[in-house]
């Protein structure tokens, strides 16, 4: 891949967990993002989510797949606060952050940008088109922001 394209795919990655728009992909930016949810999944404004509210969590963010409402209520007062919810490990960012920095380097993107080519992007062989593993026509993915 020629150097441009590959800066160009790594920005994009990065922008993508870049909340506070500092240029970096940082924890930080996991916990403004996960503290913005909070605001948007507290229909009620009462500064606790309740389990009907907890259960869209996992459309906004796939790591709520893996954490019931009851496992995230640590002090089990039959809600959620925002450090609880705050609390909930993002399992994509931990995947590619291998050095666990709490940032995504260069590198790292790179590498996650890799194994999502690997995993979503090429068709198995005497496979292909719209039941390929990868996007329409059996294209990988593009990265969104």
């Amino acid at each position: 891949m020629d150097p441009e394209r590959m800066k160009s795919l790594v920005t994009r990655y990065t922008e993508r967990w870049d909340a506070n728009n500092d240029g970096a992909a940082t924890c930080d930016d996991i916990n403004l993002t996960r503290s913005r949810l909070f605001r948007v999944l507290d229909e009620d404004k009462d500064g606790f989510l309740n389990s009907g509210e907890y259960r869209h969590a996992k459309f906004e963010d796939k790591s709520f797949l893996f954490f019931d409402f009851m496992a995230v209520d640590k002090d089990h007062d039959g809600s959620v606060s925002v450090e609880e919810l705050v609390a909930v490990p993002n399992s994509q960012f931990l995947a590619a952050d291998n050095d666990h920095d709490c940032r995504i380097s260069a590198d790292e993107a790179m590498m996650a940008l890799e194994e999502m080519q690997r995993g979503f992007g090429r068709p198995e062989s005497g496979r292909g088109g719209k039941r390929g593993r990868g996007g329409p026509g059996g294209q990988p993915p593009q990265v969104s922001e």
